[in-house]
This record gives structure tokens, C-alpha cells and sequence, in this order.
């Protein structure tokens, strides 16, 4: 049996959508026959959706940037005491560390750290070049795109573009699907993300109840208040990962409306490159999808045959999406079949790790 260490340097269990793809691919390496040693930083609460299979391992350690680089030598220093011969990771210092310690590893890369003025570009410069650095995943050809127009050429023997995905799950058939309209959003609510888009929508299509999960519990009380003043926008408050399925089938259609520029931290645009999780458990979800036009979504999207898209500077492309939907019951069903068929046959974890399986 192969056996591999998979390491972060974030605390696991958190709300935030690294823990959920973190244990998404742990548990999926395991299913796919291999031995999983799962380290990371420690939290009070422990981690209740990891396959039993796998070995746990968490620490308590400082935070901070330069805590960072000391908490990844720890844990490649642990990893080599243990034997590690395979370490896979999304942080660029274990990857650094797995080299100097002369162990193969993965670099997942989920934003590009291309910026000449920070030591992140010359570290990878460093790793992408050896030879124990195995596979270099991008989350998006967005992504490889920056970091080919950024220099990092010539490795094509190793890149691979792996987006992110969901667990392909089976439900039982629903009658309730078209007896109300009814339109579900469930994500963040930081700068990009459409929460203004569909405001105005709430204005067009006073009759639909527009659903919305999201946000963090600490601010529940904050965001309850500040949609009570739409009458037909209902807040659900924070929606755990492993509920969001019901959430969402509970929903006519679902909307992804990012704007041009999609924000993490307020600081860092992530439009050009990202891979959300939340587009994929819409899909995995079975309900026709309204989302933006945007060309890292065209990436996984297929306007017409899995979703209908839209131009997020023209409210009136979502308005005549919206009213495409309600009068067109067979064009439902036949975006939700297709973008289930994507999860089965493309966008789910095991697959995603079968992509590796050879290495």
C-alpha cells in the first residue's frame, strides 16, 4: 500500500473552504488505497468527517507568517522521523522542506505567488526545478496561465490542472421542484461574490424567495438584520458543509453571481483563477444553475448545457435568465442531469485523485 503525508499549516476542522477541500482529498486518497497520515494545526474540536482509516496528527503552534515557515520545517522534520516518503501540500515552505529533506512531494497551488518582490517567487523558482518535486496542480488553467506569463515554463512533465470538486452524491427524486420559485445562494458574502446582484434581483421578482446561507456564525445577528429590510430575501444563517446539500435542494434554481472582481481577505482578486467549491456542490445538487460569465468559470461551465450565464455588469442578462427558467421546466431538468453528469464523470474527489494515482 502507498502511503502519504498530507500536510497543512491551517487549523483543521475551520469554516473556511481549505479546510473543506483538505479533508475532501485526505479522505479521498484514502478510499483510493492509500495510507493517509493527515497533519496539521490543532484546534480544540476535533475532526469528525476524516475517514477512520487515517492517521491524525495535530499540533498547537503560534500564528503568523514566520510561524508558518517554523510550523512547516516541524512538520517535515516530524514527517521524515516517521518515514515519509510521499508529502502532499498547498504550502509552498512544507514543499521546500520536503526537498531539503530529500522526501518526493505534491504542490497544490491555489493562488500565484508571482510577485518578485517577495521571497514566495524564488522559493518555488527553487522548487519547481527539482527533481523531487513530483506533480505541480493548478486548481484552474487560469492559474497555469499566470504562472507561465510569470516565467515558470518548461515543466510540463509535471503540471496538471485539477479543479476542485465535490463528493458525488445520490438523492432521491423530489416532486417539489417547480411548485415554488425560489432561488438559493449559499457562500460568502465578502466584496465580489453578487450579494448586491441579487438585491436588485429581489426587487424584480418580488413573488421569489430568495435564500441565502452564508457568512460566519460570529455575525448571524449582523447579516439577519441587515436583510430583514428586503421582505423576499430569507437568511439562513451559517449553513454547515455537511448540510449544504439540503440547503440548496431546497431551492427552484441556485445563483453564483460574481462580479468582475472577486475579493479574498478584501485584499487579493481571485476572478482571474479561482476554482469554488460552491459551483461544484451546486452542480452535485441537482438544480439548474444561474452564474456569471466569467472566463475561469467557463472553465467548468457550460452556458446552455449545464447552466445559463450571465454578464455580472447586466442585471437585465440575470432577470431574463431567471424568467428563462420559470417558464421552461424541460430546459431545468436538463442543465441540472448535465451538471450532475459532470460530478459523476469529471468534477468529484475521487476522480480528482485518480488523476495522481500513477505517481
Amino acid at each position: 500500500m502507498k502511503s502519504i503525508f498530507f500536510i497543512t499549516t491551517s487549523e483543521i476542522p475551520s469554516l473556511k473552504a481549505n479546510s473543506v477541500q483538505s479533508i475532501a482529498m485526505a479522505n479521498s486518497f484514502s478510499r483510493n488505497g492509500f495510507k493517509v497520515s493527515f497533519l496539521s494545526k490543532k484546534k480544540k474540536n476535533k475532526i469528525d468527517n476524516l475517514n477512520f482509516k487515517i492517521s491524525v496528527h495535530r499540533f498547537y503552534f503560534f500564528s503568523g507568517k514566520f510561524m508558518d515557515f517554523l510550523f512547516s520545517l516541524f512538520l517535515v522534520f516530524y514527517s521524515k522521523l516517521k518515514k515519509a516518503n510521499l508529502i502532499f501540500s498547498r504550502n509552498i515552505y512544507v514543499i521546500f522542506f520536503s526537498i531539503i529533506f530529500n522526501i518526493d512531494c505534491i504542490l497544490e497551488l491555489h493562488k500565484p505567488y508571482v510577485n518578485k518582490k517577495k521571497i514566495s517567487f524564488y522559493l518555488l523558482k527553487f522548487i519547481f526545478k527539482k527533481n523531487k518535486l513530483l506533480k505541480i496542480i493548478y486548481i484552474s488553467n487560469g492559474l497555469k496561465k499566470i504562472y507561465h506569463n510569470s516565467g515558470f515554463l518548461n515543466y510540463n512533465n509535471k503540471e496538471i490542472v485539477l479543479h476542485d470538486g465535490s463528493d458525488y452524491s445520490i438523492f432521491f427524486k423530489t416532486n417539489t421542484l417547480y411548485k415554488k420559485f425560489s432561488i438559493g445562494y449559499a457562500g460568502s458574502f465578502q466584496k465580489g461574490r453578487g450579494i448586491e446582484i441579487i438585491k436588485k434581483l429581489s426587487f424584480f421578482f418580488p413573488d421569489v424567495e430568495f435564500n441565502i446561507a452564508g457568512g460566519f456564525p460570529e455575525n448571524e445577528n449582523y447579516y439577519r438584520k441587515y436583510f430583514q429590510k428586503y421582505n423576499n430575501i430569507k437568511y439562513a444563517g451559517f449553513v454547515k458543509n455537511r448540510d449544504i446539500n439540503s440547503f440548496l435542494r431546497k431551492n427552484t434554481f441556485l445563483i453564483a453571481p460574481y462580479e468582475k472582481k472577486v475579493f479574498v481577505d478584501r485584499i487579493n482578486n481571485t476572478s482571474e483563477y479561482m476554482s469554488p467549491l460552491k459551483i461544484f456542490e451546486y452542480m452535485n445538487a441537482e438544480r439548474p444553475i444561474i452564474a456569471s460569465n466569467l472566463s475561469v468559470l467557463r472553465e467548468v461551465l457550460v452556458n446552455g448545457k449545464n447552466c445559463l450565464l450571465c454578464n455580472p455588469e447586466k442585471i437585465f442578462t440575470w432577470v431574463n435568465a431567471i424568467r428563462k427558467l420559470q417558464s421552461n421546466p424541460l430546459l431545468c431538468r436538463a442543465l441540472s442531469a448535465s451538471a450532475k453528469i459532470s460530478i459523476k464523470n469529471k468534477y468529484n474527489w475521487n476522480l480528482r485523485v485518480k488523476s495522481l494515482i500513477d505517481i
